[in-house]
């Protein structure tokens, strides 16, 4: 009877250690939650309940290594473990999240794809606690450009007799984080625009006040330099629009459509200088007193600088 005990439980080892060994041939994700300060071993919270053995040898990779190392000591929640080639120190750090593989019997041809998948995960959330520590929850931006007229109609002036359109515009923007690479904001903006007629010879100023809502795409920062990354903003938004022509004020509704794309560069701990380039369309119907209306459409060209604080 205990021969036959003795036997069944040998049974039960050996299927226990080829179970831990096959069953759990899958990759995942662990924190290191300590390392010596010999760089000879470190801590997971993978124990026994995680089929963990003391003996037992896996993979581990981030981005830039892969290694073998041998659980040495075992709890139920915890397991430490040694490198196995001891002229390696542990390339890992406390709280580094890493890919743990029970099965290293493929790891010429699992580190590559191990290395590839992390450094995917790894980027991501790289970029987003980048993204977290650029916005925050909320933040303000000013903005100042000149801008270039490109096209243009209007129903009291020929296209012809048109030479330039040139201007100025300041705005301020109140924006706000509903996702770690998107936000909303919501902009004041006051545009001052000259337009020079040829025939006859005129200068026509306008000026725009408008307030606008606007969407922000954030890429990924550069690979080189985590402290830059390119955005794209679009946005509407309605306004009034004042004109002088010859003395005479006409006023009415402006509507304006911008789409920019920028560079934001951290430039000291938390404000960014904003460089962008901008394409606008703007539609305008304008009022005489004597009840005739004037509808300017222009297509903008525009540069700004701004501050993200």
């Amino acid at each position: 009877m205990k021969t036959l005990t003795a036997l069944l439980w040998g049974l039960f080892i050996t299927l226990m250690l080829v179970f831990s060994k096959y069953s759990f041939a899958k990759e995942e994700l662990v924190v290191i939650q300590t390392v010596s300060s010999s760089a000879q071993t470190f801590v997971i919270q993978r124990g026994r309940r995680d089929g963990v053995i003391i003996g037992q040898q896996s993979l581990f990779t981030n981005s830039k290594v892969s290694f073998i190392a041998s659980a040495i000591e075992v709890s139920g929640k915890f397991s430490l473990w040694e490198i196995m080639e001891k002229k390696t120190v542990v390339p890992f750090e406390q709280g580094e999240i890493v890919t743990y593989n029970y099965n290293t019997d493929n790891i010429l041809t699992e580190i590559p794809v191990l290395r590839a998948q992390l450094k995917a995960k790894q980027d991501a959330k790289n970029f987003k606690k980048y993204i977290n520590e650029f916005q925050g929850d909320s933040y303000w931006q000013v903005r100042g450009g000149f801008s270039r007229g490109f096209s243009e109609s209007t129903s009291e002036a020929s296209s012809e007799s048109s030479e330039e359109r040139g201007g100025i515009s300041a705005s301020l923007s109140y924006v706000s984080m509903f996702k770690y690479n998107m936000d909303w904001g919501l902009t004041l903006r006051m545009d001052r625009e000259n337009l020079v007629l040829s025939s006859p010879s005129l200068t026509i100023p306008t000026q725009r006040l408008y307030a606008l809502a606007e969407f922000t795409y954030h890429f990924p920062t550069f690979k080189n330099n985590k402290n830059m990354h390119f955005y794209l903003n679009v946005g509407g938004g309605l306004g009034q629009s004042s004109t002088d022509i010859n003395g005479e004020t006409v006023t009415g509704t402006s509507y304006v459509f911008p789409g920019r794309f920028g560079l934001s560069i951290r430039y000291w701990e938390n404000a960014y200088v904003l460089l962008e380039g901008v394409v606008e369309s703007i539609s305008s119907t304008e009022q005489f007193e004597d009840g005739s209306e004037q509808v300017t459409s222009i297509t903008n060209l525009k540069f700004n600088v701004g501050l993200r604080f």
